[in-house]
């Protein structure tokens, strides 16, 4: 016998107050923890809640460098900024091939990743 959505609606609500509503506080926090300073030769990014995390990339040993815009990012006009580095963390030794992640990943305002991504790029050296 079928049960009607009397019975499902407190499971729903169950499931959205301990598990949704932590989620939700937890990206929240975590994304107000996160923040970037450029200058005029690097980026520094920080992020964290518990554990504090700083990365700075020198824009002299950027490699490649995307934007990319899934359609969840773009239905919120979001674009995740990609860098990548010629660092050693991006070989693994034992192993001998790339890890293929990227030294630094930024999401921002479409309009404001595509700045990002031209400015870092203007500041390549010049072969």
């Amino acid at each position: 016998m079928f049960m009607g959505s009397k019975v499902w609606a407190p499971f729903f609500w169950m499931i959205a107050i301990f598990i949704g509503l932590p989620v939700y506080l937890f990206l929240l926090i975590d994304f107000s923890a996160f923040k970037f300073t450029i200058d005029e030769n690097k980026i520094t990014i920080n992020s964290g809640i518990l554990v504090k995390r700083s990365k700075s990339i020198a824009f002299n040993k950027v490699q490649n460098i995307e934007n990319v815009k899934g359609i969840l990012r773009q239905m919120f006009g979001l674009s995740t900024v990609r860098i990548w580095t010629s660092s050693a963390s991006q070989i693994n030794v034992r192993k001998a091939q790339s890890e293929n992640k990227p030294d630094g990943a930024l999401t921002l305002e479409t309009v404001n990743a595509d700045w990002l991504k031209n400015y870092i790029l203007d500041k390549q050296p010049k072969q």
